[in-house]
């Protein structure tokens, strides 16, 4: 079971994960039939998810740009 979104508003989906060492800007990829099960839009230049909620609120997770640079760094 994964949790999307934080206290505010969140959803729960189940994930299969394979496990890469790899080094990348991003923590997770999240693949197709996860998104759509979410209900996901991607906006790539801003580095967000939305989502509705199981209440129909939308729920945004973003990422900085600083954080992902910070990240590629390490």
């Amino acid at each position: 079971m994964t949790t999307f979104g934080d206290k505010k508003g969140s959803k729960f989906i189940i994930i299969k994960y394979l496990i890469l060492n790899s080094c990348t800007l991003y923590n997770a990829f999240i693949g197709y039939p996860s998104l759509n099960e979410l209900g996901a839009i991607i906006l790539t230049p801003y580095l967000t998810m939305k989502f509705p909620s199981k209440d129909g609120r939308i729920i945004a997770v973003s990422y900085t740009h600083l954080r992902a640079h910070e990240t590629s760094l390490h």
